[in-house]
């Protein structure tokens, strides 16, 4: 049987577009446990993957504490936004990259998010994402970040002890490069000598509507000082606008994205339904219901 994955994007505070859909998707299975068997996120996306594998009850049970947190979370909780903490940080960035001797990566982001630290190990149970792996739960957490020293993203993988052979270091562009060369084979010849490999079906879900003209009504709602931030950062032709969206982790725009996101998932029960039925896991039907 097919296994079902989800892949949350990154793009900062608009993960809360992430929550409206999962909502969405709880609606229309609610007595489901986890529809999901494997659970990757990018960047806020990987906050909200990590959310969903350690749900430790129902999966609309656990989208619903999502919710709230989204719902009530505010800037303060992800960085740290007042003036002089602003000034510190961009102080150690700069002596950091002037410097080109040894510095801590954790000066190199542009904000102190250091809160954000606290605010996951209060709310997120991470013992429970293993639990979940050992119950086969859920099968495998993937979450990607960045590495700000060098650019380079990196996925990190829990699993069961079935696909040990993920523990080892795999670079991105040889695994294209493979793909690449499978193409390339005729489907006859690749059915006969790889029965195991087979195309997936893909469905995307984004906005419906422009991220950035929905954070544009909600400047208002910044720190001062991450207003005058952006605002400055207008006049080097960076769009105020879309670096807001980033960083806009304040409950009405959450609000208002988590209810951009439900409303665009309504709209494609029809083609949910399909994709896991083609993938022989009908949401009404799965774990035995």
């Amino acid at each position: 049987m097919m296994k079902n994955a989800v892949v949350l994007a990154g793009g900062g505070a608009t993960g809360a577009y992430h929550i409206g859909v999962l909502k969405a998707l709880s609606e229309f299975c609610p007595d489901v446990e986890q529809p999901f068997d494997i659970i990757c996120g990018v960047s806020a996306g990987a906050i909200n993957a990590a959310g969903l594998a350690s749900g430790s009850s129902l999966f609309r049970h656990t989208i619903t504490r999502m919710e709230y947190l989204w719902s009530t979370l505010e800037s303060s909780s992800v960085y740290h936004s007042d003036l002089w903490g602003i000034s510190q940080h961009f102080s150690h960035l700069n002596q950091a990259i002037l410097s080109g001797k040894s510095y801590n990566e954790k000066n190199m982001s542009l904000l102190d998010t250091s809160p954000l630290l606290d605010f996951l190990n209060t709310h997120i149970n991470f013992d429970a994402v293993q639990s979940n792996i050992s119950q086969k739960k859920i099968d495998s957490l993937c979450v990607t970040a960045c590495r700000y020293g060098s650019g380079q993203s990196i996925t990190f993988f829990q699993t069961s002890a079935d696909h040990n052979d993920w523990y080892q270091e795999r670079d991105l562009e040889q695994t294209r490069l493979i793909n690449a060369l499978i193409n390339l084979i005729p489907p006859d010849v690749l059915k006969e000598n790889r029965p195991d490999l087979y195309p997936l079906e893909l469905m995307e879900i984004t906005p419906s509507q422009s991220i950035d003209e929905l954070a544009s009504r909600h400047l208002g709602t910044l720190p001062r000082n991450m207003r005058r931030l952006l605002l400055s950062g207008k006049s080097d032709g960076i769009s105020g606008n879309s670096l807001a969206s980033y960083l806009m982790f304040e409950k009405d725009f959450c609000f208002e994205l988590i209810n951009l996101g439900y409303r665009d998932t309504r709209h494609f029960r029809d083609r949910l339904n399909h994709f896991f039925n083609q993938n022989q896991t009908h949401l009404e039907k799965k774990n035995g219901l």
